[in-house]
């Protein structure tokens, strides 16, 4: 029986910069069950990949938070927050928005659980009346003036929420 070969895509988003794609490597032949290092498939840009993936992380992570002040306060803490950071992350160092760790500790942030070990590539905005809430991600990944907004929208009914996460309709 032949061992299984493993493809696996080796960019981190320290190693690699906008457009890099990483070479084919790899030690052995198919049939040796070597590892073998592959570049991503033809238009896959990694490093926008593992950035979008932020938003994601991000909306999924206060999708839990949510979830657990239903369960602890009856319903979605109440607020409306504008894009936060208030400057679009394109216009920051490194086209990132920076890390202000005081704005995330506050309200209503902090009931959502957003956090940033650094510099990152969204804005957030949130919105809840206690029986539905919104947190968006909006953010221009190349800086291009194409923006994209992922979308995590929940409604509580009866202390039984429910999301619906929503991808970007366009492509940034």
């Amino acid at each position: 029986m032949r061992a299984p070969v493993v493809i696996a895509i080796v960019c981190g988003l320290a190693a690699c910069k906008q457009g890099d794609q990483p070479a084919a490597t790899g030690a052995g032949s198919a049939g040796s069950g070597a590892v073998k290092v592959a570049a991503p498939p033809a238009g896959v840009d990694v490093v926008a990949s593992a950035e979008a993936a932020e938003a994601t992380l991000q909306l999924r992570r206060a999708e839990k938070h949510l979830k657990t002040a239903v369960a602890e306060r009856g319903g979605f803490p109440k607020a409306a927050a504008p894009l936060t950071p208030a400057t679009p992350c394109c216009e920051g160092a490194d086209r990132r928005c920076p890390l202000d760790a005081a704005v995330w500790q506050a309200p209503p942030w902090n009931a959502l659980g957003l956090s940033f070990d650094g510099p990152h590539r969204f804005q957030y905005s949130y919105v809840s009346d206690g029986v539905s809430a919104t947190v968006v991600a909006h953010g221009d990944l190349d800086c291009d003036g194409t923006t994209v907004d992922y979308t995590l929208v929940g409604r509580s009914a009866d202390g039984a929420p429910t999301f619906t996460l929503a991808q970007p309709s366009n492509a940034d």
